[in-house]
């Protein structure tokens, strides 16, 4: 499990460094379109804007992953069971709690 978590973290902070440069390096003059005086092109701006969600959405996975990581470590041996002793616990808790409640009943 780590071994994946390693390679899903490098692979993408490899992706944030790459869509990074490229945005960096083709599209830095662009702004947001509220502070900007004179029109820019509509592609620039949305292919800003897509690159830019790229690298939010692979640093956070990025992270995502360091923390499982360290989760894992923490636990020490047997790390990824006991997480996942504790993600089912948790998922069975809430759906007794929904099925105690009286919502729709």
């Amino acid at each position: 499990m780590i071994k994946q978590l390693t390679k899903l973290m490098i692979g993408s902070l490899m992706v944030y460094v790459a869509t990074h440069l490229v945005r960096t390096y083709f599209l830095a003059d662009v702004v947001p379109i509220g502070f900007e005086q004179e029109p820019q092109l509509a592609w620039r701006v949305q292919s800003a804007f897509v690159l830019l969600s790229v690298e939010l959405i692979a640093i956070g996975l990025s992270c995502l992953s360091t923390i499982f990581i360290a989760a894992i470590v923490m636990f020490g041996r047997g790390g990824e069971e006991k997480i996942g002793a504790l993600c089912r616990a948790k998922v069975t808790r809430r759906h007794s709690s929904e099925k105690t409640s009286g919502y729709g009943s």
